[in-house]
């Protein structure tokens, strides 16, 4: 079994109102292994409707998950009355059973974490800096000027590198409990690719983090509510104030860059 695996994480440090500037959610695809899972094929079914198919696998979680994949656009009211053929579309208990070690294991999602919680995404200085309102991207540094910068970033690279690992852990327990209650929102593939989905969800001032997957005839989403974890608002917090030092030593260091002789 293979997955087509969709990572979107992004962490907004200064409220709703600045999640654009400072939160811009990465995608990235990736091609991961699962671990394939064998057993005895279904009878052949066509249901009536989609939503038919959807209710059995739901249960009574139905009804709070439709609304949640109309919103994201998953499905439409028109597919969900359409007759459904589940072909190609393996038993959900089969499917989940092989994503638990996936979306629970260390490392999984780790590294969009850490680059979501450093904010240093663009892919030059001077991009970075103007991110953070700190300069014209077509500002032109000398390369003593931009090491002297790059110290600073460097500076902090390690505190929030190791805030980054403990943000990971907690967002992999609030997965892990997501997974043991069949909390993963999932519908038949459909032919939607994940990368149209819009990946930012406002309710999420503080951070976000996302996973969506194409699996065995599903599509995944994988949205733990990470406002839930004290431990995780504290550790944002730290990032908050690390991020503020920074981009004040940052402003300081260009004050020089701009006045070489004071």
């Amino acid at each position: 079994m293979s997955a087509r695996i969709w990572i979107a994480s992004g962490c907004a440090l200064l409220g709703a109102a600045t999640w654009l500037a400072f939160a811009e959610p990465a995608t990235a695809r990736v091609e991961a292994p699962f671990a394939a899972h064998t057993h005895a094929p279904a009878e052949a079914r066509i249901y009536p409707r989609l939503e038919d198919f959807m209710l059995e696998s739901y249960g009574q979680g139905w009804d709070e998950a439709r609304q949640e994949l109309l919103e994201l656009g998953l499905v439409t009211e028109e597919k969900l009355s359409a007759p459904f053929d589940p072909v190609g579309v393996e038993p959900w208990p089969v499917v989940s059973a092989g994503l638990e070690e996936q979306l629970c294991g260390s490392g999984f999602g780790a590294e969009k974490i850490r680059q979501a919680l450093h904010g240093w995404s663009q892919p030059t200085l001077e991009g970075n800096l103007a991110r953070f309102g700190l300069g014209d991207p077509a500002l032109t540094l000398s390369e003593e000027q931009r090491e002297a910068l790059w110290s600073v970033v460097g500076a902090y690279q390690p505190a929030l590198d190791e805030l980054a690992v403990a943000a990971a852990e907690e967002v992999r327990g609030l997965v892990r409990q997501l997974w043991s209650a069949d909390g993963l929102l999932r519908v038949p593939t459909l032919g939607v690719e994940p990368e149209t989905v819009a990946m930012e969800r406002p309710e999420h001032t503080l951070f976000a983090y996302r996973i969506l997957l194409n699996i065995s005839g599903w599509t995944v989403v994988v949205a733990p509510d990470t406002a839930r974890s004290v431990a995780l608002g504290e550790i944002l917090g730290r990032v908050r104030g690390l991020r503020g030092e920074r981009t004040l030593d940052l402003q300081r260091c260009l004050a020089r860059v701009d006045s070489p002789g004071k």
